[in-house]
C-alpha cells in the first residue's frame, strides 16, 4: 500500500509540474487605437416628439405585398 501511495504521490507531482511549464501565461492582446464618439443624453419626452411625426403630411403610398 505505501508503494502505491508513494507513486501516485510522484505521478501526481510530475504531472503538476508538467502541466504548470507547459501552460505559461498567454501573450498580451494587442488592441489598436480607437477614438471615442460623442454622445449626447436625449430625454424621454423630447424623443417621443421627434418621432410623432405631423398629422397633416400626406400619406405614402403603400407598396404592393
Amino acid at each position: 500500500m505505501r508503494g502505491s501511495l508513494a507513486t501516485s504521490t510522484v505521478l501526481h507531482a510530475a504531472l503538476l509540474a508538467v502541466g504548470l511549464v507547459t501552460f505559461s501565461a498567454p501573450r498580451q492582446m494587442q488592441v489598436a487605437e480607437v477614438e471615442s464618439l460623442p454622445v449626447d443624453i436625449v430625454p424621454v419626452e423630447q424623443f417621443a416628439t421627434t418621432m410623432k411625426g405631423d398629422k397633416k403630411a400626406p400619406k405614402a403610398e403603400r407598396s404592393a405585398p
